[in-house]
């Protein structure tokens, strides 16, 4: 949930100023250590894990369709958050309060398993929506401040290279985590399902606190923040109003609230398919996760430069396309299972190029002056947007439940009817995305025809950048048995 995909447009020098100082050696350990811990608590209580979770509540597609999308209700509090964050003077001081309260809470939703089995708490589900709530506008407001207390710290021209080790260290980790937690539910399912997830969500509580003792090394930025501005509150509405006025950028928002509709519509179900339908075990479900996640790692450096030399949106518009395929993909693994690995490929391939496209495009078209409150904007519409996909998708689900037929080889039922629409669908949002323009930007065609001829070059790119970034413990581990060694 915290800390979301971050990503750093090309830097430029702010005039006037001299190139900042790198981060000290021990403050840029403690920003890499951080992340993997903290993947230990964010990598084990999201995607199928919590899914499952709520599954094992006996958590109908409706219900699971409301409380996936409680997180999105809680960002219509970033505007209200922002305002009193840029007038702090103290952001990290700021982040631990809000972040504290927030990992505690998952020691509380760790204990609703256990209270479950001896039969202490008879409404689990309404039990973990009400903390799950309190933790999601905790969450909300702890990113916010993060990223405001980030960008202060870390240097403007050196963003690409620490955020870039940030990731794959991240990245790795989640790999780790997503077999331990497959493999570790899996041995439980046949013991005692409520222990497992209890005790594998308390272990993620505790990387959370763990983390944060890490995080309490790395330093704040004095100076930043304005408690004397005289800005009110009041007039965040009437700015609001304003940002409509700017058709290009409204095109931008429309597309983004439409992606995100129907991303909520398909994206919680496919877990729910694999784990109710298929029945696939959580070590399979995990093993094509770290598929995904390889994927992820080998080709994200390759899109970064597609985007910085021909532009965000024919990248995007490339993505998109192919994105369409994995709802398809879904329909026929409840034949065969094996249809994961291409799903997983595909999604390995293409979610980096559109995530990295969609967060910096929104960079290049707002003004720079007033950044912050555009970003609020399209946070707002699509976060209300994208609450309702999943809902929708749980009461479809449930209303074409009786539906039942063969078409082929192929069984077809509500989840399988429910993709093949949500694939049809992601073409509308492309479509939409095409109105955009979007300055210096390339012609579709062209890119397309770049990106088919160097792929392949671009995999094996990423490949050796993985074995470097592999190959750095034993490197740390060198330095300090040469560090042993000359104080001996």
């Amino acid at each position: 949930m915290e800390e979301k995909k971050i990503a750093e447009n090309p830097p430029v020098k702010p005039p006037d100023l001299q190139l900042p100082e790198p981060l000290k050696k021990s403050v840029f350990n403690s920003f890499i250590m951080e992340v993997a811990l903290v993947q230990g608590l964010s990598g084990i209580t999201a995607g199928v894990f919590f899914t499952g979770y709520l599954c094992l509540f006996g958590a109908t597609n409706k219900q699971i369709g409301w409380i996936t999308s409680i997180p999105l209700l809680a960002n219509f509090a970033a505007p209200l958050y922002s305002f009193f964050i840029d007038r702090s003077t103290n952001k990290k001081k700021l982040y631990f309060k809000a972040v504290l309260p927030y990992r505690l809470l998952w020691f509380f939703a760790a204990a609703i398993p256990f209270l479950v089995y001896f039969k202490v708490v008879a409404s689990p589900l309404l039990f973990f929506s009400a903390i799950f709530a309190i933790m999601s506008l905790f969450v909300t407001y702890s990113s916010i401040v993060w990223t405001s207390w980030m960008g202060a710290l870390i240097p403007w021209n050196q963003r690409g290279y620490y955020f870039g080790r940030r990731t794959y260290v991240a990245n790795f980790s989640a790999v780790l985590l997503t077999l331990f937690g497959g493999w570790y539910i899996d041995k439980w399912n046949s013991v005692n399902p409520h222990f497992g997830f209890g005790s594998l969500f308390a272990l993620a509580a505790v990387f959370g606190i763990i983390a944060l003792v890490v995080q309490k090394r790395i330093p704040e930025v004095p100076g930043t923040g304005d408690a004397s501005s005289e800005a009110s509150v009041l007039d965040i509405p009437k700015k609001l109003w304003e940002i409509t006025k700017n058709n290009n950028f409204m095109r931008l928002v429309l597309f983004n609230t439409t992606w995100a509709f129907i991303m909520g519509l398909t994206g919680v179900f496919m877990n729910v398919f694999l784990i109710r339908e298929v029945k696939m075990s959580y070590k399979y479900i995990a093993i094509f996760s770290v598929v995904t996640l390889f994927t992820r790692l080998l080709i994200t450096g390759f899109w970064g430069k597609m985007m910085d030399k021909y532009g965000y949106k024919p990248v995007m518009l490339i993505c998109g396309r192919f994105l369409g395929l994995i709802p398809l993909l879904m329909i026929f693994v409840g034949w065969n299972m094996w249809f994961m690995v291409p799903q997983s490929i595909i999604a390995g391939l293409f979610w980096p190029g559109m995530e990295v496209g969609q967060f910096n495009i929104m960079f290049r078209l707002t003004p720079r002056n007033q950044r912050a409150l555009y970003l609020a904007f399209n946070t707002i519409l699509t976060s209300l947007v994208a609450f309702i996909g999943p809902v929708c998708g749980g009461y479809l689900i449930d209303w074409m439940g009786p539906v039942n037929f063969k078409l082929l080889f192929l069984q077809i039922g509500a989840f399988q009817l429910l993709f093949f629409a949500g694939a049809v669908l992601r073409n509308l949002p492309v479509f939409i995305l095409r109105k955009v323009e979007e300055p210096k930007e390339a012609a579709e065609e062209h890119v397309f025809g770049v990106v088919r001829s160097t792929i392949v070059v671009g995999l094996m790119e990423g490949l050796g950048a993985m074995r470097n970034y592999m190959l750095i413990p034993v490197q740390r581990a060198g330095e300090f048995i040469d560090q042993m060694r000359e104080k001996k």
